[in-house]
This record gives C-alpha cells, structure tokens and sequence, in this order.
C-alpha cells in the first residue's frame, strides 16, 4: 500500500482530478455526423409535414432560428446501429429525437447521449430554439444571434469508465455535503487550491469518506479501472449503516411550467421532451418510476403525439408512472 497522504487537505481535489479522468474516458469510437435541417420558422409542424420540407447540411458550431422557432433536422448513419450505439447531440435548445416515427428522448444542456436501439439507419429531430433547463451550469441566456448548434457525433460507452465515475463522483458528492453541513462557512463546493480547509476540524466520518477515496485513486493508478471499482465496492461496504431511521420513496418527476418564459406551444413540446424521455428510461431501467401531474400536458401529449400517448398509458397501467395532482395546472401555491 502506498503512504498515507500527508497533507489530507489536498485529498478532495486529488479525487475531482481522478473523476475528470475517469469522464473522459467514458466515450469512445467517436463518429462526427452530418445533420441536415430544414429552415426554421416560427409555425410548428408534425414530424410528417416536417419530413416534407427541404432540407440542407449544416455546419458545427453554428446559430440558427430566431426565439421559439423550430426546424427539423435528419441525421443518417453510415450503417445500421447496434445496441451499443449512442448518439450525441449538442445544442443550446432543446430537441425531441424521433425514432421509427415516435417521440423517443428529449435532448437539452442536461441531457447530451440518447443510447439508440439496434437496427436503424436514420432519426429525426424536432428542435426548437429556447433556453433549456436553465438551472444547469451549462446554460447559458439565448443569444441573439439564435441557438447555437456544436454538432452531432455517434459514440460508444465504456460502462467500466462510467460506472467508475459515478461511483468515485457520487462519495465525493456526499463527503463534500457532509463537510459543509459540519461547516456551513466551508462550501459544498470545491473552490480550487485556494480555499482548503484542514481535515482535523471535522468528523471522523469525514475523514474516512477521504481515507477510502484516496486509497481508492491509489488502485486506479496503479492497478485499472477493475480494481478501482472493486476497492470501491469495498468502501461502499464499510460506509452502509444497517439501521434504518426512515423509509422514502425515490421517484422520477418533471415540473413543467405551461407558460412561463415561453408561450403555450412551448409548453407542450416540453411535455413531449420530458415524456419521451421519461418512456425510454423505463426501457433502459426497469426499475425506474415516474411521477407527473397536470392533465394540461397529458392532453396536449394525447393530441400532439398519439403513439407517445398511448406508450404513457400503458407504463401508467403497469404502475410504473403516476398520474399525480389534484388541479388541471399545476400551481406556485407559495406565492402570492
């Protein structure tokens, strides 16, 4: 085993190095795509009147649209896909991805990688130009210029590398809120080689939650990516606590707001953006369950995307999505 770290200050920025290793490593066979699209306008169109408009290349790294316009866009691949393939998508709007016809994920600055089923050859997608999810560190306030696409690429995932990730990444989430939570002058984020503040002030806890990352990022540098998860299957290990104080429920769950910063029809393609999404995890993860409210949007999801529709009344028969709520829209019931 290699010596402790002497200076254990330094531990938290040791391990958020070690996850930004681990991120890159996550996607390979990198593909560039080239996606045609068609004009955008500020009319909204089904996907079969949109497959009839003319269409033409883009480039990467291009603005277009003007606020709540929407364009369609096509995108081939040069070979059917397997069940390892994903698509990347970046674009500062939001796009729908329609799969064999039907709304199948919902892109935005939160959501870049849609694993594609095996066997196509070619998607389309509904993209508007409006601010996404504005709470994420990587939105940004809509340019006059219109949204601004990056491109689209084909990739595969290293789950080894993603699972890894997730599991370095998600300890040091918890070890950083228990910091803050012993400390609240100390932030729950970390502040770069300026700010570190020394590990003997806080709990033993704590201090173990490093101990084990460190250790840990030792194995991953020495020995792989292997037996880096299996020294972390051991820390999760050490660190459960059998008794149990409370029982919760962990559900999926969207807030739509109809019309907020954007105008009704807006409102609704976001419903079919978060829906469709919604509908694919419980593909990808039978465990997942979904909870969603206002009648508004179920609505406009019946009227605007029928198949999608009836894709939602079947995960609400299984049991697996709620219906919630008790009003047509929901409301901020807080303010006044």
């Amino acid at each position: 085993m290699l010596p402790r770290h002497h200076l254990p200050q330094l531990i938290p920025n040791r391990i958020n190095a070690a996850i930004n290793r681990l991120h890159d490593l996550i996607w390979t066979d990198i593909l560039p795509l080239v996606a045609e699209a068609s004009e955008s306008q500020p009319a909204q169109l089904s996907l079969s009147d949109g497959r009839l408009l003319k269409r033409r290349p883009i480039g990467n790294q291009t603005y277009w649209g003007k606020l709540f316009d929407q364009r369609w866009c096509r995108v081939a691949f040069p070979q059917a896909t397997d069940a390892a393939t994903w698509l990347h998508w970046r674009d500062q709007g939001e796009a729908t991805l329609y799969v064999d016809g039907v709304p199948y994920f919902g892109f935005n600055v939160a959501h870049r990688y849609c694993r594609l089923p095996a066997g196509i050859k070619e998607v389309w997608l509904q993209s508007s130009c409006i601010q996404s999810a504005i709470w994420h560190p990587e939105a940004k306030g809509m340019s006059a210029q219109g949204s601004y696409f990056e491109g689209t690429w084909l990739a595969r995932r290293s789950d080894e590398a993603w699972g890894a990730y997730h599991d370095l990444k998600c300890l040091l989430d918890l070890a950083l809120d228990q910091r803050h939570r012993e400390n609240p002058q100390v932030p729950a984020q970390l502040g770069g080689f300026g700010f570190l503040p020394l590990v003997d002030k806080f709990s033993p806890a704590y201090r173990r939650m490093l101990r084990l990352m460190d250790e840990a990022v030792d194995t991953l540098e020495r020995d792989g990516l292997r037996a880096f998860r299996e020294s972390m299957v051991a820390a999760y290990r050490e660190l459960h606590f059998d008794k149990t104080f409370l029982r919760c429920v962990l559900t999926g769950h969207a807030h739509v707001d109809l019309v907020w910063l954007w105008p009704e029809r807006m409102g609704e393609l976001k419903a079919i953006n978060v829906f469709a999404t919604a509908n694919r995890l419980m593909d990808e993860y039978p465990e997942y369950r979904f909870a969603y409210s206002q009648p508004a949007s179920f609505e406009a999801v019946e009227r605007r995307e029928p198949l999608l529709y009836k894709n939602i009344l079947k995960r609400i028969r299984y049991k697996k999505w709620q219906a919630t709520g008790a009003m047509y829209v929901e409301s901020d019931t807080l303010i006044a």
